[in-house]
């Protein structure tokens, strides 16, 4: 079985990192394979006018 573990503390080695860690290693004692991902290390970015809705359209300009 594969979970992931989604968390977002700005602090990586505070109370919210320790639990999470506490869970990871139950996961992976139980034989669980685990995916950490911590939102706070990505560059994610709001949709900006136009540039999201340009992957919508093709080469004639119309929606698909």
């Amino acid at each position: 079985m594969k979970t992931a573990v989604l968390w977002s503390s700005p602090n990586r080695d505070g109370l919210t990192a320790a639990a999470k860690d506490r869970m990871i290693a139950g996961l992976k004692k139980a034989g669980v394979e685990v995916d950490e991902i911590h939102l706070n290390s990505m560059h994610i970015e709001h949709c900006r006018a136009g540039a999201c809705r340009g992957n919508l359209r093709g080469e004639t300009g119309k929606r698909i």
